[in-house]
């Protein structure tokens, strides 16, 4: 019976003991799991926030080079707008520079040229109307039949002239015949009066031949005065030919000018146009940098 009892005791001491080691064991498995979960965790948070703060770093450096990309692209912009607007307004004034002085030089010509026509056209009318003049006091659709009645009657009387002694003479000579008795006082007295109808003769041929010459100084002279009213119309016609030629490259001149003008309007507003897309890419750009920033600031709130 003692002995049945110490056995028992041994054996009830035996498994407090086996079940306090197994307890032990499994609360410092316990522990060691927990420390190891704990230093995993530990070791997560930690890459978690280099990992975060490596992401910071990095949008904060993007952001900075967007931010310089974006203000050297403004400034090359600004600089290239600057250099072409100086350039269109260095060729625009040299433009309208040129077309001004070619125009004043145009003016200046035409106005010199106008000058010289309407002088040259006073001089021409006031002769064309010394012409007129001349020409109604000779009286043209009278002076050609006067003329002609001049010359009939000059004709006329040139061969009467010519022909009045040799009637005189055959008449003489017949009565020289028919009486004979005074043969030679008859004779001397017909060589007497053909010597004086001979000299009257010439007289009238004289006055004919110089009848005949103003006739002939007339008609000449009325001949050059049509011909130079001819002339001056001539001349009239090619001094409006001349005007309209002058008018039409004035015309011409004119609308040079306006196209130089409508190209310096061109010019300025594509410099307007210009201007305006410079002005959108600035707050695009403001935009695009407002919105990083925001991004950024969430991206460090969440951290």
């Amino acid at each position: 019976m003692a002995t049945s009892s110490s056995g028992r005791d041994k054996l009830g001491s035996l498994t407090k003991t086996t079940i306090k080691r197994s307890f032990d064991y499994k609360m410092c498995k316990k522990v060691a799991e927990l420390t190891q979960v704990v230093h995993m965790l530990f070791t997560k948070s930690h890459e978690k926030d280099l990992e975060l703060d490596l992401t910071r770093k990095a949008y904060e450096e993007e952001i900075t080079n967007v931010v310089k990309d974006g203000e050297s692209r403004i400034k090359k912009m600004e600089l290239s707008l600057a250099e072409q607007k100086r350039r269109n307004d260095i060729k625009c004034s040299q433009i309208t520079l040129q077309h001004e002085k070619k125009l004043e030089s145009c003016m200046k010509e035409y106005t010199s040229k106008i000058s010289d026509l309407d002088k040259e056209i006073s001089s021409l009318t006031k002769q064309i109307v010394s012409l007129r003049e001349e020409l109604k006091t000779y009286n043209l659709s009278n002076v050609k039949p006067k003329s002609d009645d001049n010359n009939t009657s000059c004709n006329v009387r040139r061969a009467s002239v010519k022909l009045t002694p040799v009637i005189m003479l055959n008449q003489y000579y017949v009565n020289i015949n028919g009486n004979t008795s005074n043969n030679s006082n008859t004779k001397q007295v017909v060589e007497e009066k053909h010597g004086a109808n001979s000299k009257s003769s010439e007289g009238y041929l004289k006055q004919i031949s110089e009848l005949e010459d103003i006739t002939r100084g007339k008609d000449l002279k009325i001949q050059n005065l049509q011909q130079l009213q001819s002339t001056a119309e001539e001349e009239t016609l090619k001094l409006r030919d001349r005007l309209l030629e002058v008018e039409l490259k004035k015309e011409d001149i004119v609308k040079k000018f306006m196209e130089s003008e409508k190209f310096r309007t061109n010019q300025q507003e594509r410099i307007k146009v210009l201007e305006k897309e410079l002005k959108g890419q600035q707050k695009r750009y403001r935009s695009f940098s407002l919105g990083l920033e925001q991004e950024a600031d969430n991206l460090l709130h969440q951290s």
